[in-house]
């Protein structure tokens, strides 16, 4: 929406566009001053950013198999204090569309491994 009202601004004021749209005229000018100045931006999303890169960091250093439960586990490991929910909300927003979190390679490879074998194991028999 702030992106909306940077179009039309010229055109008309802030306030009369924030009047039409659900936006009140002090979050638009607070959206621009936290882009003009990231030290403006509140501490949960500069936590969540630095946290981001841990878990994928953890995620990317065991094969890319662990999950949020897994992932979490390792972070209170190596000293992060770190909620179990906090892990699972950061790795739900990292995914779009496909989720790269998933380990379906590897399920897909040992779907194969099992029905070789059991195929293996059916043809000694016969």
């Amino acid at each position: 929406m702030a992106e909306f009202i940077d179009d039309y601004r010229e055109d008309y004021s802030v306030e009369p566009i924030c009047n039409v749209l659900p936006m009140a005229p002090s979050t638009y000018y607070e959206q621009n001053a936290r882009q003009a100045d990231p030290t403006r931006l509140p501490t949960r999303s500069v936590r969540d950013a630095w946290l981001r890169e841990e878990i994928e960091r953890v995620w990317k250093e065991n094969r890319s198999v662990y999950g949020a439960r897994k992932t979490w586990l390792q972070l209170n490991r190596e000293g992060f204090a770190v909620a179990r929910c906090t892990v699972e909300r950061l790795m739900h927003q990292q995914t779009t569309g496909e989720n790269p979190f998933k380990t379906w390679a590897w399920s897909e490879a040992w779907e194969e491994v099992s029905l070789a074998s059991h195929e293996t194991s059916l043809t000694s028999i016969a």
